[in-house]
Formats: C-alpha cells, sequence, structure tokens
C-alpha cells in the first residue's frame, strides 16, 4: 500500500493510504479525509496541497470542496439545470464544476469499474 506523503508524526500514529480514501473534503485551511471504513481523519493541509500529491488517475477534483476516488463514486445523474450531480460514499450528493464535467465524465467512462455514464 502507499501512504499519502503528508506529515511524517501523523504517518507514525495513524498512516492514510491512498487505496483506502473514498474522498477529501476541503474546510478552508484544513481538509478531512474520508476512508473507505467510515473513519475521517482530519489533516491541517488545504485541498489544493493533497490534490498535488495524490495520483491523478485513481481521484478527480469535483468541485471547489471534493476530490473523489474514481472507484468510490456511485451512479452519476443529471440534474434538470443539466448539472452532473456525483453521490459521494456517505449517500451525500455533490454537484460537479461547470468546466470540470467534461473530464468526470471521460474519466467515469474511460473507468471499466463504472460504465454508469451515457
Amino acid at each position: 500500500m502507499n501512504p499519502l506523503p503528508i506529515c511524517p508524526r501523523l504517518q507514525l500514529k495513524q498512516p492514510i493510504y491512498v487505496e483506502k480514501i473514498a474522498f477529501l473534503e476541503g474546510c478552508g485551511n484544513y481538509t478531512i479525509v474520508h476512508l473507505l471504513d467510515g473513519s475521517r481523519v482530519l489533516l491541517s493541509k488545504n485541498i489544493g496541497l493533497l490534490n498535488s500529491l495524490l495520483p491523478p488517475g485513481a481521484f478527480v477534483r469535483l468541485n471547489k470542496t471534493y476530490i473523489a476516488n474514481l472507484k468510490s463514486i456511485k451512479i452519476p445523474e443529471w440534474s434538470k439545470n443539466k448539472l452532473l450531480i456525483i453521490k459521494l460514499p456517505n449517500d451525500q450528493l455533490t454537484e460537479v464544476a461547470r468546466r470540470r464535467v467534461t473530464l468526470v465524465k471521460n474519466l467515469l467512462t474511460s473507468n471499466p469499474s463504472e460504465k454508469a455514464m451515457q
């Protein structure tokens, strides 16, 4: 497994493995890392910094607040306003930013585990 290279002290106490991350939620200068087992870790790093540390083929930035693991994204749907809505693992709905819709759609259709996009 590949640990997230953030803080050496935190890695000794509680290593965060990239494969176990479901999604990241930005909260100002902090980021909440939601893991696949349902637990959460609060980091004192902003989401932009963590975005640069994550592998680009496995994660996608949905909007200003969220970065999601492509494997953990549930069925996407289109709203009446032609916005792409993504269901996160905790059943929370979030909109994809307008300028990222094409990228997210291409990544989901090219990902063999997700064929929900038309």
